[in-house]
């Protein structure tokens, strides 16, 4: 089974470290996962940054594939 995660990657300028999180949210419920973005985007609060859904393909042999969340 592939694996999906919720990420979240500030855009800073080049040369610096941007602050990422990844959260696996693999067979959670919608209300699950709306808790967990909920908790991601209150983390982020006043950075710029990418939200996406990550669908892992790597335990299968395949590519990822992501998508922007808004």
């Amino acid at each position: 089974m592939s694996r999906v995660y919720l990420e979240a990657l500030e855009v800073v300028p080049n040369g610096e470290t941007p602050e990422f999180i990844r959260v696996d949210i693999t067979g959670k419920t919608d209300a699950e996962v709306a808790s967990i973005k909920a908790d991601v985007v209150a983390i982020m609060n006043g950075k710029t940054y990418l939200l996406r859904k990550h669908f892992c393909g790597h335990e299968d042999g395949l590519a990822c594939r992501m998508i922007e969340w808004t």
